[in-house]
C-alpha cells in the first residue's frame, strides 16, 4: 500500500536463483522513489534510487530529476553496472530459450552520466567494456566470434529548444574495426530528420569472420585487407539515403575456385549513392561506382527484401590486369591485351529466376594459341592473333529454383566471325 505520494516509495526484493541445478545464489533489489514531493506527479520532478545485487552481476542508478530544472548545468543521473555474461546468458536462456549449444562469455561493464538542464539540453556520457567477449555454438558453430575488449563510448546531447539530439560522438572501437557516428537528429518526437556521418576503418579478414553468417559468405572464402569508409546519412523516418567513399588498401580474395593465386588490388574505391525506402523495404542505387587496379564499373537499379531485381551495370576490364590477377582461373589462351567492356542487365527474382541479357565488347585483344598436340609428325608454332575486335551479345534466363541455365540468345559479331544461336539451351548447374 501507498499512504501518500509526498512520502517516499520504498521497496525490496530478495530471492535466490538456482542455475544447472546448483546451490541457489541470492539477488536483492532495493530502491527508493519520490514522485509526487509537491503533492502532484510530476515526472520532471521525480527522484530515486536503484540498487540490485546478484551472482550474476550488480547495478547501481541514481536520479534527481529537479537538477535537470535549474538554470546551472548539473548532473541529475547516472548508472553504473557490472555482468557476467555467462552467467547472465544461463539465467536468460531458462527464460526466453537460446538456441542448442550455444555459450556467451565476457564481462560487460557500464558507466553513464547525465548532465545539463531542460531548458537547454542535457549531455549523456558514457562508456560500455566488453571484455573477453566469446560467442560459440548455435549460428556462431563454425566460425567462433572472440574479441579481447569492445568499447562504446557515447556522447550524445538532447536539445530541448529546438527537439533535437546530437551525436558527438558515438564510437565503438574494438581489435577489428573502429567506427565513429556524429551529426543531428532534427524534430525528434514528430518527425525525426537525420543528417548523420558515419566513419571509421577495419581489418577486412575480421569484419568478414563477424558477418559471415548473416550475410551467407562461403566458409570457403578468404578475405584479406584494411578498410577505410566515410558515408553520409540522411532522411527521415521513410527513407535513407547514403552517399560515401569505401576504400581498401591490400585487398586480397582467395576462394578454392581460384587455383591458389588470389585475386588482390592494391587499391579499390567505391562511391555508393543508395536510397533505402523504409515502408516498401526497397533500396535504390542511384549509382554505385568501383574504381580498382582491375575493374571498373558503374551500377543503378533497384533490389527490394523479396529478392526482386532490376540492375544495369557497366564494367570495363584491362585483359593484361584481369589475366594477372585470375591467373590460377584464366586459360594460358586468354588475352593478354586489349580490353573489355560490359553493359548488362539483371530482370527478375534472385530467388526464383532472373534474365541476364548483356553486351561485351572486346577491343585490341591478342590471343596466342598454343601449337597443335594432336599431329607429333610435325610441329607447330604458337598462333598469334592481334587487335581483334568484336561483340558478343546473349540473352540468359537463370532459374535459382531449377538450378539450370536457359540460353535464349547468343550473338557474336567480328572481322572474322558472325554467329547468332536463337534455339532454346538448358544447361543443368550443378546444386553444390
Amino acid at each position: 500500500s501507498i499512504r501518500s505520494l509526498t512520502e517516499p516509495i520504498k521497496f525490496l526484493l530478495k530471492g535466490s536463483i538456482a542455475l544447472n541445478n546448483k546451490t541457489p545464489e541470492p539477488i536483492e533489489l532495493t530502491g527508493t522513489a519520490y514522485l509526487a514531493s509537491e503533492g502532484e506527479i510530476d515526472p520532471q520532478k521525480a527522484r530515486g534510487n536503484l540498487e540490485m545485487k546478484a551472482s550474476f552481476g550488480h547495478l547501481s542508478a541514481i536520479f534527481d530529476l529537479t537538477k535537470f530544472n535549474t538554470p546551472e548545468e548539473a548532473t541529475g543521473a547516472s548508472l553504473s553496472c557490472f555482468f557476467d555474461l555467462n552467467k547472465l546468458a544461463q539465467l536468460g536462456a531458462g527464460i526466453v530459450g537460446l538456441p542448442p549449444g550455444f555459450s556467451i562469455k565476457g564481462k560487460l561493464r557500464t558507466s553513464l552520466e547525465a548532465r545539463g538542464n531542460f531548458q537547454s539540453r542535457i549531455s549523456i556520457n558514457g562508456e560500455t567494456r566488453l571484455t573477453d567477449l566469446s560467442l560459440r555454438g548455435g549460428p556462431f558453430k563454425a566460425t567462433p566470434f572472440e574479441q579481447p575488449q569492445i568499447d562504446f563510448l557515447q556522447n550524445i546531447s538532447l536539445n530541448f529548444t529546438d527537439n533535437s539530439i546530437e551525436a558527438k560522438p558515438v564510437e565503438i572501437k574494438s581489435k577489428f574495426v573502429t567506427l565513429s557516428l556524429s551529426g543531428t537528429i532534427n524534430d525528434f518526437p514528430k518527425n525525426p530528420d537525420l543528417k548523420l556521418r558515419l566513419t571509421g576503418d577495419g581489418n577486412i579478414y575480421e569484419i568478414a569472420r563477424v558477418l559471415e553468417k548473416p550475410i551467407s559468405l562461403p566458409s570457403d572464402l578468404k578475405l584479406n585487407g584494411i578498410m577505410k569508409l566515410s558515408l553520409s546519412v540522411t532522411g527521415d523516418q521513410k527513407s535513407l539515403n547514403i552517399k560515401g567513399i569505401i576504400n581498401t588498401k591490400g585487398l586480397q580474395i582467395d576462394a578454392p575456385f581460384l587455383g591458389g593465386h588470389p585475386f588482390q588490388d592494391k587499391s579499390l574505391e567505391i562511391n555508393p549513392d543508395i536510397l533505402i525506402n523504409i515502408p516498401q523495404n526497397m533500396l535504390t542505387l542511384t549509382s554505385l561506382n568501383i574504381q580498382g587496379e582491375t575493374l571498373n564499373a558503374d551500377s543503378k537499379g533497384t533490389l527490394d527484401g523479396e529478392g526482386n531485381i532490376d540492375l544495369k551495370v557497366n564494367l570495363f576490364t584491362k585483359f593484361s590486369n584481369l589475366k594477372k590477377q585470375l591467373q590460377g582461373v584464366l586459360p594460358s589462351s586468354f588475352p593478354s591485351e586489349g580490353r573489355l567492356s560490359s553493359d548488362l542487365t539483371l530482370q527478375g527474382n534472385l530467388k526464383k529466376s532472373l534474365t541476364i541479357k548483356g553486351t561485351h565488347t572486346v577491343k585490341g585483344a591478342k590471343v596466342i594459341l598454343p601449337p597443335s598436340s594432336s599431329n607429333k609428325k610435325y610441329s607447330s608454332s604458337p598462333i598469334t592473333l592481334s587487335s581483334l575486335q568484336f561483340k558478343l551479345f546473349h540473352d540468359l534466363i537463370y532459374n535459382a529454383d531449377q538450378g539450370n541455365l536457359v540460353v535464349n540468345k547468343l550473338k557474336a559479331n567480328s572481322e572474322f566471325l558472325n554467329l547468332e544461336a536463337v534455339s532454346y539451351t538448358h544447361l543443368t548447374l550443378p546444386t553444390n
